[in-house]
């Protein structure tokens, strides 16, 4: 009875020994990998809140876009001088008056506004219609969404009395 109660002290130090070298090594593995992964738990989570913010901020962008679009059109990316000049064209078939010709030019900005994003063009429209016609113009060119400035107009009388009256325009037009 007393190697007995030798051998199983002895049994249960062996033990504890053992499994100290045995399974504290892998205890501290266990533990580590416990960390690593609540901290990809925690990195997954703040992607998927991160996620969500990104399609809260998509779903107000497409609920502006028809504010973007006009801005867009209002203040297009480069002088886009065809369709500048498509525009004009629809409008002026659609007032009566006859767009006849048109020439433009980069306006050069100066030193102070040389900070400005926005670029100045400079477009010399030829029409010719009625006066009333060309006031319809003016009014279509006013209340478009694209920033148009009539800086000067000149007209001249017809020399027969049912020609259409020739109007030169001078227009700032603005992109960036």
């Amino acid at each position: 009875m007393k190697y007995s109660i030798i051998i199983i002290a002895a049994g249960i130090i062996i033990s504890i020994i053992i499994g100290a070298f045995l399974f504290w090594p892998k205890y501290q593995e266990f533990n580590s990998l416990q960390n690593q992964f609540s901290q990809k738990k925690d990195q997954l989570e703040n992607q998927n809140k991160y996620m969500q913010q990104l399609l809260a901020i998509e779903r107000k962008i497409e609920e502006k876009q028809e504010l973007v679009n006009k801005v867009n059109s209002a203040l297009p990316i480069g002088p886009d001088i065809p369709s500048l000049l498509n525009f004009l064209q629809g409008i002026s078939m659609e007032t009566g008056m006859s767009l006849e010709g048109a020439s433009w030019q980069e306006l050069l900005p100066s030193r102070e506004d040389k900070k400005e994003k926005f670029k100045e063009y400079s477009l010399n429209l030829e029409v010719s219609g009625s006066y009333f016609a060309f006031i319809n113009f003016l009014y279509s060119l006013e209340k478009s969404s694209r920033l148009i400035n009539v800086v000067e107009s000149r007209f001249s009388v017809p020399s027969e009395e049912n020609e259409p009256i020739p109007f030169d325009i001078l227009l700032k037009v603005y992109s960036y």
